[in-house]
């Protein structure tokens, strides 16, 4: 292997294709990126076995050749060496990277050795900007390994719709989206926590199975194994009843985070008080101290008292979009949060 490439885009590519790399593991080999350098092209893989990404940069090619070696280290160097060019050649089984007055001679492994995930077949193709979509619902993963079920996005199609969820049990988001040209045949599935944080961003060609989902951005693709586990009727724990509230989004966000300020300890619940066109938000932290908000609102009930984690409230106000919010709120029930656009929130309440 001898090619010269452009550090701004071999910076790019490792940056990408790292997403895949697990920075610790007990196989050498996944800790490392896949180079194979061909006519004109250097095609740059990574894989933890479960997602695999791909980016694909021109490069003069002077002798093609394959090699891996540590995704870390390549990408460290690429991004702190002086010059727009940088030569990668191959001998001895040592990776030499020249750029400038810089010189790096890197150990390398066997490119025989670096497993590939298998495309398959795929039930449904269609074009469609998957990243925007679960970016509004990503917040609400769930983290814990023991439910590895909700520990990602699930997607659906219902009524026309491209539908994205997620719930990590304390609250849910719903996001809705016209169903794309293609997409009437995908199957439910839920994708990865790591594959949601490495989907490519812009308009994609989004391929799923039952088993897979493969998204291709320009030069970058993610092929990535789907959860395999059923998610939950989410649908049974959104609230119909109850009254309704409205107040403006951005002073809900303002308010809730602003009380935060005196959070000791991880407490976070705070009592929201609905009472004519006010609502009162109380959130009381040990010996810190305690804080007070009041937000205008439309509500026409009865007074009412909730407690929500504070942290949650502002979440679901970042997640929604336009310049309203509905709640709709009911005794025991949990808060409904609504606004302008396809989304929806659910909130689990909190003694308070």
């Amino acid at each position: 292997m001898n090619i010269i490439v452009q550090r701004a885009d071999l910076a790019r590519a490792l940056t990408a294709v790292s997403k895949a790399v697990e920075k610790r593991n007990t196989i050498p080999i996944l800790g490392c990126v896949h180079l194979d350098a061909t006519a004109g092209e250097l095609r740059i893989r990574g894989t933890d076995l479960d997602i695999e990404i791909t980016s694909v940069l021109p490069a003069s090619v002077a002798e093609p050749g394959r090699v891996c070696v540590d995704a870390g280290r390549l990408l460290d160097i690429a991004r702190k060496m002086a010059g727009d060019e940088v030569t990668l050649s191959l001998a001895a089984e040592k990776l030499t990277v020249k750029a400038g007055r810089s010189r790096f001679n890197l150990a390398t492994l066997p490119w025989q050795d670096f497993p590939t995930l298998s495309d398959g077949q795929f039930d449904a193709e269609f074009e469609f900007d998957l990243a925007a979509l679960v970016s509004h619902v990503s917040f609400a993963q769930s983290s814990e390994q023991t439910r590895i079920y909700i520990c990602g996005i699930h997607l659906h199609t219902k009524d026309g719709n491209l539908v994205a969820v997620a719930t990590d049990g304390h609250r849910m988001a719903v996001r809705r989206a016209p169903l794309p040209d293609g997409g009437a045949a995908m199957p439910a599935v839920t994708l990865p926590t790591k594959a949601v944080s490495a989907l490519p961003k812009g308009a994609a060609k989004v391929s799923v199975s039952t088993r897979k989902i493969r998204v291709e951005v320009g030069d970058i693709v993610l092929l990535s194994k789907l959860i395999d586990a059923p998610f939950p009727d989410y649908e049974r724990v959104i609230p119909t009843g109850g009254t309704l509230a409205k107040a403006r989004r951005a002073d809900l966000l303002a308010a809730a985070d602003r009380v935060g300020c005196i959070e000791t300890n991880g407490a976070r619940a705070a009592k929201f008080s609905f009472d004519g066109p006010t609502c009162r938000i109380v959130f009381a932290s040990g010996s810190s101290g305690e804080a007070y908000e009041e937000v205008d609102v439309e509500y026409g009930g009865e007074p009412f008292d909730i407690g929500f984690n504070y942290r949650y409230i502002a979440d679901i106000m970042g997640a929604l979009q336009g310049e309203t919010v509905t709640l709709r709120l009911a005794a025991g029930l949990p808060g409904h949060f609504t606004a302008d656009g396809d989304g929806l929130c659910v909130c689990m309440p909190m003694r308070h």
